[in-house]
């Protein structure tokens, strides 16, 4: 991928068929281990932060903690929660201590600036952070995109949340990434949920998919 086939002319803000065409080239890479949901989403957060880096994007990281991190009493219903339960397309449950995946800015087709989630273990296309928090249960209790290398409000770390991006962490990453590859290689189809911003693209006449190389979308009926 070259930056300029990626990149509007307002910098650092991609357009929705922009967003599209760079989404299916994450989707499709099969060295990102999207299908292993059990972990190293932080990881996969950070290399594709590099790669939105190296194509002159904005990176950003958005972050879906439960409320037994937060300091704040107010965030405490009841039994306070250690894990978030994420529940995938195809009905598995998979339970995490937190969540973190890639954003970046796109230009609306109302002409505003939205920022969407790029996270291929869950979705088929970008979405907007509502639509991306709802997928764990019980809903995080605080959800937050930061630019790439900063921390969320309530932790320490930005790498992963004890841990802050460093000369070893694109190393550490791509071996972690390895490693899943290695042990859990799946020549299955992962099924995904269907983003919310599908309509909206498909009434802007830009080409959407239902499947990848290693993926399908989930159709309500």
């Amino acid at each position: 991928m070259k930056t300029k086939d990626f990149l509007e002319n307002k910098g650092d803000i991609l357009s929705l068929d922009k967003v599209m065409d760079l989404f299916y080239s994450i989707a499709d890479d099969r060295s990102m281990a999207f299908d292993y949901l059990k972990g190293g989403c932080y990881a996969r957060a950070h290399m594709i932060c590099r790669q939105l880096e190296s194509l002159g994007l904005e990176a950003k990281k958005a972050w879906a903690i439960p409320n037994i991190m937060h300091q704040d009493s107010d965030f405490f219903e009841g039994m306070p929660e250690l894990f978030l339960t994420a529940l995938s397309a195809d009905g598995v449950k998979y339970g995490w201590s937190y969540h973190v995946s890639a954003a970046v800015n796109v230009l609306s087709s109302e002409g505003s600036v939205d920022e969407l989630i790029i996270d291929p273990g869950l979705f088929d296309a970008p979405v907007k952070l509502d639509q991306w928090k709802n997928t764990m249960l019980p809903k995080a209790k605080f959800v937050e995109i930061v630019p790439f290398g900063e921390s969320p409000s309530i932790c320490y770390g930005d790498y992963t949340m004890s841990k802050n991006t460093s000369y070893r962490s694109d190393k550490n990453a791509q071996e972690v990434m390895n490693d899943i590859v290695a042990s859990s290689f799946n020549s299955a189809s992962r099924v995904v949920y269907r983003s919310d911003i599908i309509d909206t693209l498909k009434k802007e006449g830009i080409a959407v998919k239902e499947s990848g190389k290693n993926w399908v979308t989930k159709i309500n009926p």
